[in-house]
């Protein structure tokens, strides 16, 4: 998902707003579910593109997990 809120973020020059817009814009086929909560509850980050000085609009740049568990290493799930 990240190489096509990339890939999104460059050809329009303005980062995607939702996940839906991926779709609606051929960048996924649908948004994936969640392998931790089986949803598509996925935790977004919302920021300023370090892609190129040349975004007009900022929006969605990375996805998490939103599971509350963590990793047997102490990670949460949802900061990877």
């Amino acid at each position: 998902m990240r190489s096509a809120i990339d890939n999104y973020t460059v050809d329009k020059r303005q980062a995607p707003q939702t996940l839906r817009d991926l779709v609606t814009g051929h960048y996924l086929r649908t948004i994936p579910t969640d392998p931790f909560t089986g949803n598509e509850d996925w935790r977004l980050h919302f920021g300023d593109s370090a892609l190129s000085s040349e975004i007009t609009v900022n929006g969605i740049d990375d996805v998490h997990s939103a599971s509350a568990l963590v990793s047997r290493g102490g990670i949460p799930y949802s900061l990877w």
